[in-house]
């Protein structure tokens, strides 16, 4: 997304230009401008977007870069929280597969023997 207009637009989604002029308290030409690229919206424009949509991450709106998304702190503990759960199945599995082979190859080293 090149432009901010672009941007609010993706903000915007599947809303209607006048439903979400009324969300963030703004005229609906106001939004099509800024859409369009005819105007940029000034400091307290960005604020009311970013206040009536605080899952926006207000470095991607006005830059383009980084996750669309701003993750809470909560967000984060709880990816780290399930990622420390599967590294912990992972070691197990690890485990497991490293016993099970070892008594494979104890079987198959018994079975040579039988020849």
């Amino acid at each position: 997304m090149n432009t901010i207009g672009s941007r609010i637009k993706a903000i915007r989604g599947k809303l209607r230009q006048d439903a979400f002029a009324n969300k963030i308290g703004m005229h609906i030409n106001t939004v099509g401008r800024w859409e369009r690229g005819q105007r940029t919206p000034d400091v307290n424009d960005l604020n009311r977007i970013l206040q009536a949509c605080p899952d926006i991450s207000p470095a991607w709106l006005l830059t383009g870069e980084g996750e669309k998304i701003r993750h809470t702190q909560t967000d984060i503990q709880k990816i780290t929280n399930y990622a420390a759960v599967i590294t912990r199945r992972i070691d197990y599995l690890v485990e497991e597969l490293t016993w099970n082979k070892k008594q494979l190859d104890a079987l198959i080293d018994e079975l040579k023997a039988y020849k």
